[in-house]
């Protein structure tokens, strides 16, 4: 076998892996030591970033991901992001405290409860080639490429199509075979 072959198949059995791992769903509450949910968020942000393209950002430079100032979960995904790289690129993670410095992110991700305080960041996003995560209810029908959810204990996702088009970025067509897909014209009020 070629070194190319191999690297080829040890790549497909590492997706098929993840594959059957995300649609599963990762259980919100394990059986021997259960997993907080801020370290099964920050695993899955670290896999979609992993399977996203960004269109127009320099191929080189470091991903910038990016947190409200205020976010809890804030040093558990940098905890999980320390040392990570994708196809070469660093991943760092910013708290942010301005909602204009949204702009400079390649991935956002959000827990803002507030209704029209996450219609203004995910508008301040909007256009912009930005990978958009949220873990708030119906967000991704707001606007959020992707939206995290619990059901029937496990941690689901939806991937709003038109928001990814809008966003200039690809996202792997095998985490959206995964992913139940919204799109805008879904939408309902948010909480």
């Amino acid at each position: 076998m070629t070194p190319f072959a191999a690297q080829h198949t040890v790549g497909r059995v590492w997706c098929a892996g993840l594959a059957m791992c995300l649609a599963a769903g990762i259980s919100v509450v394990g059986r021997a030591q259960p997993v907080p949910a801020s370290a099964l968020k920050s695993a899955f942000v670290m896999n979609f970033i992993k399977f996203t393209e960004w269109r127009d950002v320099d191929a080189a430079a470091p991903i910038k991901l990016c947190l409200p100032a205020e976010e809890t979960i804030g040093d558990v995904m940098a905890q999980t992001m320390r040392g990570q790289s994708v196809n070469g690129r660093r991943v760092s993670v910013h708290r942010i405290a301005a909602v204009d410095a949204v702009r400079d992110c390649q991935v956002l991700f959000l827990t803002e409860r507030d209704p029209q305080r996450l219609r203004t960041i995910l508008a301040a996003a909007n256009h912009a080639p930005m990978l958009t995560v949220s873990d708030v209810e119906r967000s991704a029908s707001y606007g959020a490429v992707i939206e995290l959810y619990e059901e029937g204990g496990r941690l689901r996702f939806a991937i709003n199509i038109d928001s990814m088009e809008r966003s200039r970025i690809k996202v792997s067509s095998r985490l959206l075979d995964l992913a139940k897909i919204v799109r805008d014209a879904d939408r309902q009020p948010l909480p």
